[in-house]
């Protein structure tokens, strides 16, 4: 028996077990108790539940199968097992993503995204834990009509206590994230969409060491996108590179920035250490989008070119 196990066997045996502990046992089969202590009980659970709960199950608020997915990231949670706790939530919220696509009904999805800004936080990344607590504003947000109680939500006293935010702005991205939501009710069950549409202002902090190698990104977002490429505009590419280049820690993008002679599909400044591939950048990069099924020719190049180095030093002001 491993020491995990004995673990769980000395608190199943004394009065000391807490009652989360007690309630997971009633609510959880054996064979997924049973993994908790595994090795690979993080990676196994999170696709063993994703196959075996339903997501309209899951999604429901206070459904045995929201609360039993809760808990087990909560066990390892308190186990200090971050990273299975992150696998597991994860996979809960691509089940609520499902759940929506699936019914055209949408999910409040505060609850994973709250947990893993938390499991990020104290892994030490920062930059990356607040990104998910602002999708969970967004979330927050969008259920309480934009107007966030922070006497109720986990993500008011997070952003203002650790982060820095102030009312104002929290209230502010609140009020907005909600009239994007009303606009664009389609797109915004994705909460990283309604974040594309903030300002970029909350990206207070530099990504610290820990940050700089983390490379997360919803799958199921970028799908979503990459289905609705070759519409005429251009813009689902524009707004799938820029999502894309977000992830990268340290990366600040700004889309369709214009200058006094031309504009600019994505601009990108690099912020903190670049001692890899960001150092061949060098502290501002742009990215032209040509949703276009011929190849780019030595024309579009050329011009592309002309202007990137006749307007290089004028990035600082548009972005």
């Amino acid at each position: 028996m491993g020491k995990e196990e004995k673990k769980i066997e000395n608190l199943k045996d004394s009065k000391q077990e807490p009652e989360w502990l007690t309630e997971l046992r009633r609510l959880a089969k054996q064979e997924w108790f049973d993994l908790l202590s595994n090795p690979e009980g993080g990676a196994i659970l999170s696709n063993l539940l994703s196959t075996e709960l339903a997501p309209d199950k899951v999604s429901t608020n206070g459904s045995d199968e929201y609360r039993v997915w809760e808990l087990i990231g909560l066990y390892f949670r308190s186990h200090q097992r971050w990273h299975d706790a992150i696998a597991m939530y994860l996979a809960m919220y691509y089940q609520f993503i499902k759940y929506q696509n699936d019914s055209s009904n949408r999910a409040h999805k505060g609850m994973p995204l709250v947990w893993i800004a938390d499991c990020y936080y104290f892994l030490g990344n920062p930059l990356l834990s607040k990104r998910y607590l602002m999708l969970t504003l967004v979330e927050d947000a969008i259920s309480m009509s934009g107007n966030v109680d922070p006497a109720k939500t986990g993500s008011y006293f997070r952003l203002a206590w650790r982060h820095g935010l102030s009312d104002i702005e929290i209230k502010r991205y609140s009020i907005e994230a909600y009239d994007i939501a009303n606009r664009e009710p389609t797109n915004s069950v994705f909460p990283e969409y309604v974040l594309q549409e903030l300002d970029k202002n909350w990206i207070a902090e530099v990504p610290s060491p820990n940050d700089i190698n983390v490379f997360v990104a919803n799958t199921i977002y970028i799908d979503f996108l990459i289905k609705q490429l070759g519409e005429p505009t251009g813009k689902i590419l524009e707004r799938l590179s820029d999502y894309i280049l977000s992830c990268i820690p340290g990366c600040r993008t700004a889309r369709r920035r214009q200058s006094y002679s031309t504009d600019y599909d994505i601009v990108c400044s690099l912020e903190g250490p670049n001692v890899d591939f960001r150092s061949d950048f060098g502290r501002y990069f742009v990215c032209e989008c040509k949703d276009w099924t011929k190849k780019a020719d030595f024309t579009t190049i050329a011009k592309f070119t002309r202007v990137f180095f006749s307007e290089s030093k004028v990035w600082d002001n548009i972005l």
